[in-house]
């Protein structure tokens, strides 16, 4: 069985929620990120790909599962930490193609790095 390397980001995009900061994304990634929506998550946008592996997700940092009658506050957001960001932007897969991205997207001030992990399995 052969060893496989992945690395995973997070970033919390800071301010609200625009057209433009999904062509941002796209234009560092150099792909089109598709809109999804479920029960769990609530709106998002979603690219993967196999080869090289890369898996993008950018959703709301708002759990639409959230219900202010019997909620503590802190469920609201999915990362509470990072509540006065709107978005939330996970990247995983190969480490180079993510570790390229992330070097572009790091030089927006708007884009706060809030998880870097390396997996080997």
């Amino acid at each position: 069985m052969a060893i496989r390397n992945s690395l995973n980001i997070r970033y919390a995009v800071i301010g609200e929620f625009d057209e433009k900061t999904i062509e941002y994304i796209e234009a560092q990634i150099g792909e089109k990120l598709e809109p999804h929506d479920s029960l769990y998550k609530g709106d998002y946008w979603m690219h993967r790909r196999n080869d090289p592996e890369l898996n993008i997700e950018l959703r709301i940092n708002v759990d639409p599962m959230y219900d202010s009658a019997s909620d503590p506050e802190e469920e609201y957001y999915f990362d509470y930490t990072n509540k006065d960001c709107a978005l939330l932007l996970d990247i995983d897969g190969d480490p180079m193609l993510v570790g390229e991205i992330n070097s572009r997207i790091s030089c927006n001030p708007k884009f706060r790095l809030v998880l870097k992990e390396d997996y080997t399995w």
